[in-house]
């Protein structure tokens, strides 16, 4: 039985068979050429990845840093409460200097130099303002009233603006907090996700950063309909106009000629928004400026330097005509009150609609896609799919 298997059986045929043969020529054996090429065509695709993803990650923070430095969260989120806070001890204490005056009592020296440390332009108004007024003899109540509702009307303004623009805040919270409590609740009830943590932990980490870029957005237009659309720049005309307004008329009230006021107001305009004082002009009788078009396209900055020119032309016809001015004046600030309180109302009514955008474009997609990852998570959990997720 031996010998006819020993016959049967081909000699030395598993050692010639050529598959079983290493070639010479082949690029798998190192040291050759191929394979040296092919070693080197490999470091250098992996170097130059790892080089592209490096510059990619360094571009992406730099970015991201860039972003939130020129982003103030804290004028945001605080801004109107820290300002609403400054305008009532400013509202504090004119009224006790107000009450003083009515009940016949002289304010002490510490009273008018308390004035001098409210925050700017206030301290710098009301300090200088009266100031003049008493030392021309002139009346202070009437100088004094007004800069008190003056400072109550921006602080009624401001807690208005922030109790409409509420909802868009809470939604903003909202949608940055969805993603990581709906990530949770999937790693949850979905069976196969806790087989792959890093997998999930980066899908969560990128529906995060798209839940927080709509929440961003959505800060954005709140506190831009807050203004009127105003540029954070821009937020200090509002106030610096008014005061300006004021400033003038407490100059004319303490027998400054209506020329001289006009730029001794504007040098105070020119502390707070200087380009704003260039637009408006120094000199009463200089050549109105042609207003720039992208300054004017907007309905807001628009009504600012219109009430730079009707200040202008009241100041005018009263040296002009010899009438004062002051009723021109008070007439003028009234009105570009008035035409920004109606266009932050229409900012405010429209702010519902437009937060619909980021919601669509960045939260709603953040939150699908966190849903079909997880579910494709679950389904290929184990070899061949079939995996009874419900």
């Amino acid at each position: 039985m031996l010998g006819r298997l020993r016959q049967n059986t081909p000699n030395s045929q598993e050692f010639t068979d050529p598959r079983f043969e290493i070639q010479e020529d082949s690029p798998e054996i190192e040291g050759h050429p191929s394979f040296c090429n092919r070693a080197a065509f490999i470091f250098f695709a992996v170097h130059s990845v790892m080089a592209l993803w490096f510059i990619s990650f360094l571009l992406f923070f730099s970015g991201l840093w860039l972003l939130l430095s020129q982003f103030d969260f804290k004028a945001v989120l605080w801004g109107a409460r820290l300002e609403k806070a400054a305008l009532l001890l400013i509202v504090a204490r004119l009224q006790e200097i107000e009450e003083m005056l009515g009940a016949g009592m002289v304010p002490t020296p510490s009273h008018w130099s308390g004035l001098q440390q409210l925050g700017p332009p206030w301290g710098r108004l009301a300090f200088d303002s009266l100031q003049e007024l008493r030392a021309q003899g002139g009346a202070v109540l009437p100088t004094l009233r007004r800069l008190k509702e003056l400072a109550q009307t921006h602080r009624d303004v401001l807690a208005q603006t922030e109790s409409r623009s509420a909802q868009a805040l809470a939604q903003a919270l909202v949608a940055g907090v969805l993603v990581p409590v709906f990530g949770f609740v999937l790693y949850g009830i979905l069976p196969g996700i806790s087989e792959r943590p890093w997998a999930w932990l980066f899908g969560c980490i990128l529906g995060l950063g798209s839940s927080l870029t709509g929440a961003w957005w959505m800060l954005r237009l709140a506190d831009a309909a807050r203004w009127a659309g105003l540029k954070q720049v821009e937020r200090p005309w509002v106030l610096g106009v008014q005061c300006t307004g004021e400033r003038l008329l407490a100059l004319v009230r303490a027998g400054t000629p209506a020329d001289l006021a006009w730029s001794r107001a504007l040098e105070f305009l020119n502390a707070v928004a200087p380009e704003l004082a260039l637009e408006w002009g120094y000199s009463i009788w200089a050549t109105e400026p042609k207003p720039n078009t992208s300054k004017v396209s907007h309905a807001a900055r628009k009504v600012l330097l219109e009430l730079g020119s009707g200040l202008r032309k009241s100041v005018q016809t009263a040296i002009l005509d010899g009438r004062p001015c002051m009723e021109r004046v008070e007439s003028s600030l009234t009105g570009c009150r008035q035409d920004l309180q109606a266009l932050v109302d229409r900012e405010l009514s429209l702010l519902p609609t437009r937060i619909l955008k980021p919601l669509f474009v960045f939260v709603a997609p953040a939150i699908l896609g966190l849903l079909a990852f997880g579910l494709y998570l679950a389904f290929t959990a184990t070899e061949g799919g079939g995996l009874d997720v419900f």
